[in-house]
């Protein structure tokens, strides 16, 4: 067994420096303020790029120079990339909403041009955030600072694994016999009780597999050869079938159990996965609707290659794979609509079709 040495987290992050590091970011967006006043284009690159930048400055300010993975770090990094970071790129590689891909209402591109100022109440949030957190200190969890996690899987649970994996196969093919397979394909049989078992089963059972496979990888020296070909397998099963959530779940799930085994975040396989997953997600969004032509009842691997083979041409008139995920993550359309300067409630972004403000 390793010794490993702990380190309890107030010497991490003590509260006088949470404190600070929230002041520092609100007088960063204070700085920034200025810039939401520029043309809706540099407005939203400015402060989308330079944002994020002063978020994980403070955060590593408070933290001495390191980012752990906990609660508030990963809700600060979400509100960056969906708030900040992801409408900005959108905005930059359609050319300002105006490639000939972007199809959208007059009532949607005008809330756009308040994005600058959206981004910046983002950040003011994220500043309340880092003071809320520096001021109302709990108790904080200790933290190893080296060393690995002593894990020690026994036959006993190899016993469990083979439970689940069985249990797991079985309700699949039992979805698939039963046409329920494919995501966007709604039978009679997904409104009863007996598929609201399967599916669970399903959902359940697929994620604690993956995290045993790459636990006992991390942990206990487990060898790959048992964990890469059933994750590329799992993969497998929920690419044909439109399931693009389960995947990236199970990507999550290995750096986690990285992170958790060996006590420190994995960027290089962050780094790795990161891109083919936006892709995925991108490249998802309208394959998981050639299902439709497929059977129900079996996998059709001749359906599975002409959907493809229909997404990946004539991509000229479409957004890429890589826009359409940044749309998924983005988010910014909420927020816009509230700002100063916008129009009346009868001209909001919900207005309806044909109205004054639609015709603008």
């Amino acid at each position: 067994m390793t010794e490993t040495s702990v380190l309890p987290a107030e010497t991490l992050a003590s509260a006088p420096r949470g404190l600070r590091a929230g002041l520092f970011l609100l007088i960063a967006t204070f700085v920034l303020f200025p810039l939401g006043s520029l043309p809706p284009l540099y407005a939203s690159v400015c402060v989308g790029f330079l944002g994020p930048v002063a978020v994980i400055l403070c955060l590593l300010y408070k933290y001495r120079g390191r980012f752990p993975l906990n609660m508030e770090n990963c809700f600060l990094a979400s509100a960056a990339i969906q708030y900040l970071f992801a409408p900005a790129v959108i905005r930059m590689i359609t050319g300002n909403f105006t490639a000939s891909y972007w199809k959208e209402s007059a009532s949607r591109a005008y809330v756009k041009n308040f994005y600058g100022q959206a981004m910046l109440v983002t950040l003011v949030f994220c500043a309340a955030v880092l003071l809320a957190s520096g001021f109302f200190r709990g108790p904080w969890p200790q933290k190893l600072v080296r060393g690995r996690i002593a894990v020690v899987f026994s036959r006993r649970t190899l016993f469990i694994l083979i439970f689940m994996i069985v249990n797991l196969w079985a309700a699949r093919a039992a979805l698939l016999s039963a046409g329920a397979y494919y995501h966007v394909v709604k039978t009679k049989f997904a409104e009863t009780d007996a598929y609201s078992a399967l599916a669970q089963v399903d959902d359940g059972f697929g994620k604690m597999v993956i995290a045993y496979l790459w636990t006992g990888v991390f942990a206990s020296g487990y060898a790959l050869v048992l964990a890469v070909p059933y994750t590329l397998l799992d993969v497998a099963w929920n690419f044909i079938g439109g399931g693009r959530e389960p995947i990236v779940v199970a990507m999550i799930i290995i750096g986690l159990s990285s992170y958790i085994c060996k006590n420190r975040i994995p960027w290089k396989f962050i780094a790795i996965v990161t891109f083919p997953l936006l892709i995925l997600v991108g490249f998802m969004g309208s394959f998981r609707y050639q299902a439709n032509t497929m059977a129900k009842d079996t996998i059709d691997l001749h359906a599975v290659v002409a959907a493809i083979r229909n997404e990946t041409e004539d991509v000229s008139e479409k957004p890429s794979f890589f826009v359409t995920a940044l749309i998924r993550f983005s988010d910014l359309d909420s927020i816009a609509p509230s700002m100063p300067g916008r129009p009346n409630s009868s001209h909001t972004c919900w207005a309806k079709p044909g109205s004054e403000f639609q015709k603008q």
